[in-house]
């Protein structure tokens, strides 16, 4: 009985379509599959650890929402300062079938920090995730558990809160060492050196004005908004060894016809003296790319390759100039943390 009621929860997991990007937790949208998988994990939880266990037991790809709805619970127990929803996240993490899949470090922090300014008790998450998680996860989340206790602010989590249009939002302060090289000229990620977020203007609001324009134009479609670091190599200009030495920078991914491209909007750090200028002249010196900048920030759109034999899918980024000029335009308020 209990096999059939956790296979039957697992095949409607596997059902479950999100109708928005889930994975964007800058311009997040609520969507009807939170509140169907945050059912489907209550159900699991309320069977005790045998069920936990069974679920945990279905093929990994059957289960590979489960993640991605802890990141969205995380994020709407913020917005709604929600500790049921904040518990909803760390249930969640704890049926993640691969511990090495889980975000302890960021997320499950986050989530833990969360619960706690919202009045959780701590021995009480703690006995509530053990009574469901695998012995590994258990283990894994006293070491979280015990990080917590020096944790002051969200930002050792390794997250940082944004506000837009779309409301609250949260992204993750990756370490170089988590950072491929990516697009046509990548750079290594180089030590362990840990990725700030201290804009003096709102560059989550200005990076959603660029994406929502783009999408717009019906020319192209973005991908979610996350924190990156803007490779030199696409700033040749630049005296900062592998990476722009910014306040923050923001990048998403976007396709266009056969063709895809990055978008990178960073602001300039104020221990970089460089004139922005010459270092928006320099990146639209790169074959294909578009740059346009004011004082302190620089938006820089740089083409991904097709590996087509013909060129007729190539984007034309310059159709996007206007845009992301007007864009710079009206998002330019500094605004304090």
């Amino acid at each position: 009985m209990l096999e059939e009621r956790i296979d039957a929860l697992v095949s409607q997991l596997t059902e479950t379509e999100y109708g928005v990007n889930p994975f964007d937790l800058v311009r997040f949208r609520a969507d009807p599959a939170d509140e169907t998988i945050t059912g489907i994990v209550r159900q699991v939880v309320a069977d005790g650890a045998e069920g936990a266990e069974l679920f945990r037991a279905s093929p990994t790809e059957s289960l590979d929402l489960i993640g991605t709805h802890a990141l969205r619970r995380t994020l709407q127990a913020r917005r709604q300062s929600s500790l049921a929803m904040a518990m909803d996240a760390l249930d969640a993490y704890a049926l993640v079938a691969v511990v090495a899949d889980v975000p302890w470090a960021t997320w499950v922090m986050g989530a833990l920090y969360f619960a706690r300014e919202l009045g959780g008790d701590v021995v009480m998450l703690h006995e509530r995730f053990a009574s469901i998680a695998s012995a590994r996860s258990s283990a894994r989340f006293e070491v979280a558990l015990d990080a917590l206790r020096r944790v002051s602010d969200l930002s050792r989590c390794r997250l940082s809160e944004v506000s837009t249009t779309y409301g609250a939002g949260l992204v993750e302060n990756p370490e170089l060492s988590d950072m491929p090289g990516r697009g046509l000229y990548p750079s290594p990620a180089l030590g362990h050196e840990r990725i700030g977020y201290e804009p003096r203007t709102n560059l989550a609001q200005l990076s959603v004005d660029v994406a929502d324009a783009l999408d717009a134009t019906h020319l192209a479609t973005s991908a979610e908004i996350v924190q990156d670091q803007l490779p030199t190599t696409l700033v040749p200009a630049a005296r900062t060894g592998p990476y722009l030495r910014t306040s923050a920078c923001l990048r998403f991914m976007a396709s266009a016809g056969e063709s895809s491209f990055i978008a990178y909007v960073a602001e300039l750090s104020d221990e970089d003296d460089q004139d922005v200028e010459e270092l928006g002249e320099s990146a639209r010196g790169v074959e294909g790319q578009l740059a346009v900048c004011d004082e302190r920030r620089l938006i820089v759109m740089s083409p991904q390759p097709t590996f087509e034999d013909s060129a007729s899918g190539d984007v034309d980024l310059i159709a996007f100039e206007q845009l992301s000029r007007s864009a710079l335009a009206s998002s330019s308020t500094p605004f304090s943390h």
